[in-house]
């Protein structure tokens, strides 16, 4: 989200990955899609994890051209790995090491993807640019 800001390109880009991250981060200290929305609001976890895959095929749709090529296998590595994962999850009740190691590798990668390419989109971006 912060790279999103001072970007020189990929602005809409990043800002979109920002809040869907972000949103993956809360959802998962806070065990939203798990405990919380199903317990709490009776949304159930299938809707909930079938939401977040939406809104990940919503930002592939809108941004595909920028997210298709060879340069950018360490994103479709994360992406299935974090599929993976969901679907360990819904599939299997008792893996959590398994699913929990997939989500941990798939989250490594796409947090060093994203880094590097907010680090790509704000090249040339001074320090008085980012503090001002």
């Amino acid at each position: 989200l912060f790279a999103s800001r001072h970007a020189h390109r990929d602005q809409r880009l990043l800002l979109a990955i920002g809040a869907f991250t972000l949103y993956i981060a809360v959802d998962d200290l806070l065990m939203l899609h798990e405990r919380v929305l199903p317990t709490m609001v009776g949304i159930p976890q299938l809707a909930v994890l079938a939401t977040i895959g939406l809104a990940a095929l919503a930002i592939g749709w809108i941004f595909w051209r920028d997210l298709i090529g060879r340069e950018n296998g360490a994103l479709w590595l994360a992406f299935v790995l974090l599929g993976a994962s969901v679907a360990v999850d819904v599939l299997i009740s008792q893996a959590w090491v398994l699913e929990d190691s997939l989500k941990f590798i798939g989250l490594c990668i796409w947090a060093v993807y994203w880094i590097s390419r907010a680090n790509c989109a704000t090249e040339g971006v001074s320090k008085t640019d980012v503090i001002h």
